[in-house]
């Protein structure tokens, strides 16, 4: 299995945690931008339609790409062409990237795996099973949570660090991996490409994510059922030692290592026969609590799962284009109606200004990818660049060069 590792593990979240509307409503209405209003709002409408075309044609392909590795058309013994997993591996990626997602790194999933869980359920993932496993994250933030402890007798505020979106590239490895193992029926499709995409996950918790983790019970757990279990079944045992002892002499009598014993009463075996069967009821109770508690833990994960989940397979697709659509879409934006309103600039002068006005806005810092906006500005021949300095076109230029684009997309 491998676990990708981002080249920056501390890399710092690019992501614009503002709607696009919302984004270009406030550039309207901030004072800089007023001479510019009418027009600044015509180019962000026809930037934002050419993106969604380009993005539209992209998740199509996507779509075909994944088809033959969704786990609802993976038959039982066919296995998957490794360069077909391979491409839509790498286009996923890019997605993901220009939706400003990044790789959780090995650490943290790492943490995750050994960490407590926030929501008190002990799990147990076979990381050997995957053949490919990623983790994305995009937003990261902090929140209190109370957690119980003591049987609920006791209550304490945490910190919990959690992420904001998190998707889910997974695939299992192929039929011939678990052949061998003998293992129970498995709860996914082997040689399959599994997508979950997640909101509002605890850093720690991770693992719950993982569509082959196994409810375990914790320590306590076991210590609350087994320390009572122990005790009773000694006290039981106690009341058997007589029969129990009967039935050792007569065993050894019969094959001619000891006296024959005294014979019993009926009496005394019925009193044998009612400690057996309150040996069984015992046994019985002890399994049932056992159960009982095993599905309150899963009725946990799964509670915490179902409202944190999103979307699965097919349909992450297309909520991560549209991520990448409105990512794409405000960088361009925002660049272009900063040089527009503000002239000619650096690269770091305009990172500056952008950042500044999106701390004020937003009400916390952000890191704005510059030069990808740039680099899309560039691409649709909006910027002009003299040195290290660039400039926005005029108004009337880039409708007219965005026109042109439209016409080159649709193959007019």
């Amino acid at each position: 299995m491998s676990v990708a590792v981002p080249a920056d593990a501390a890399a710092r979240d690019h992501a614009l945690p503002i709607a696009r509307s919302v984004l270009v409503r406030r550039l309207l209405e901030a004072p800089a931008f007023a001479s510019w209003r009418i027009g600044l709002e015509r180019v962000a409408g026809a930037l934002t339609d050419l993106l969604h075309v380009e993005y539209h044609r992209q998740a199509e392909r996507l779509k075909d790409l994944y088809a033959p590795l969704d786990p609802a058309a993976v038959k039982p013994g066919v296995p998957v062409i490794p360069a077909q997993a391979d491409a839509f591996s790498t286009a996923l990626r890019q997605l993901l990237a220009r939706a400003n997602y990044q790789v959780v790194s090995a650490d943290e999933l790492d943490l995750a795996l050994k960490a407590e869980s926030v929501f008190q359920v002990k799990l147990h993932t076979r990381l050997s099973d995957f053949a490919e496993l990623t983790l994305f994250a995009r937003g990261r933030g902090h929140r209190h949570e109370i957690v119980r402890s003591w049987f609920g007798l006791r209550r304490r505020l945490i910190d919990v660090e959690f992420f904001e979106h998190v998707a889910l590239f997974v695939r299992f490895q192929p039929d011939e991996h678990f052949a061998p193992r003998k293992r129970a029926k498995l709860p996914f499709k082997p040689g399959t490409t599994t997508l979950k995409l997640f909101a509002d996950i605890p850093v720690a918790d991770l693992e719950m994510l993982l569509p082959n983790s196994e409810v375990r019970m914790r320590t306590l757990d076991q210590l609350v059922l087994g320390v009572p279990a122990l005790l009773g079944s000694l006290g039981i045992f106690a009341q058997l030692s007589a029969a129990l002892l009967f039935v050792v002499g007569l065993g050894l009598s019969i094959v001619g290592l000891g006296e024959k014993p005294a014979m019993v009463t009926q009496g005394e075996l019925v009193a044998f026969g009612a400690a057996l069967f309150t040996v069984g009821i015992f046994a019985s109770r002890q399994l049932a609590r056992f159960r009982f508690k095993k599905l309150q833990f899963l009725k946990t994960l799964t509670e915490n799962l179902y409202y944190r989940n999103l979307d699965n397979n097919a349909g992450v697709i297309h909520h991560l284009v549209d991520s990448a659509e409105e990512e794409e879409a405000k960088e361009a934006i925002l660049g272009y109606a900063f040089l527009l309103a503000h002239g000619p600039a650096t690269e770091t002068e305009l990172d500056t200004r952008i950042e500044t006005w999106l701390a004020e806005v937003i009400g916390k810092p952000v890191d704005f990818e510059v030069d990808d906006a740039l680099a899309k500005l560039q691409r649709f021949n909006l910027v002009t660049r003299e040195g290290e300095r660039f400039a926005a076109v005029a108004i009337d230029q880039a409708m007219t060069v965005i026109g042109k684009r439209w016409n080159d997309v649709l193959g007019v």
